[in-house]
């Protein structure tokens, strides 16, 4: 019975986060909808109102696209922040049922020994509490990687090279 009450007290501070994690998850996504709509409604005031008039039609397209880009970026980064918040929310509901059922399972077992079914145990209750997957993972709008720049650098400097070696 002890295990039990074990269960519910692990599977409870998951719990707690993971309703924490909720509210913020719906902040997210009320943001993603509220910029969203701005970024609509601004492109349209940049394109149809604000719209620049070089004489140059693709010109005009480029500025006023320049024009609308932040609320954009903006977008980017609340789409992003809200599937971190959600993907924090799946991790902690995953915990909490494993949390819940630990015991049960254990129980399930038993042509196992004591011994076997211990060390299941600590393992399991070890990687319940590591840090969350998404806290391991690298999230941004823009990544710079000095590889990949080293690597399109070495392509463009080839390009230019074999264009200049035509002429």
């Amino acid at each position: 019975m002890m295990g039990y009450i074990a269960d519910g007290t692990l599977s409870h501070s998951f719990n707690k986060r993971k309703s924490d994690l909720e509210e913020k998850v719906e902040e997210w996504r009320n943001m993603c909808v509220w910029v969203a709509t701005s970024a609509i409604i601004w492109v349209c005031v940049v394109f149809f109102i604000l719209s620049a008039n070089t004489g140059n039609e693709w010109a005009d397209i480029f500025i006023n696209g320049i024009k609308s880009s932040p609320l954009f970026f903006l977008l980017g980064f609340t789409i992003a922040q809200y599937q971190k918040e959600r993907n924090l929310l799946e991790e902690y509901a995953f915990r909490e049922s494993v949390a819940v059922t630990l015991t049960a399972y254990l129980e399930q077992m038993p042509e196992k020994e004591d011994i076997e079914k211990r060390n299941l145990l600590i393992s399991t209750v070890e990687q319940l509490y590591t840090k969350p997957i998404i806290a391991n993972k690298e999230y941004g709008l823009l990544k710079f990687d000095t590889k990949d720049l080293s690597d399109t650098s070495k392509t463009l400097k080839e390009l230019i090279d074999a264009l200049l070696n035509k002429k």
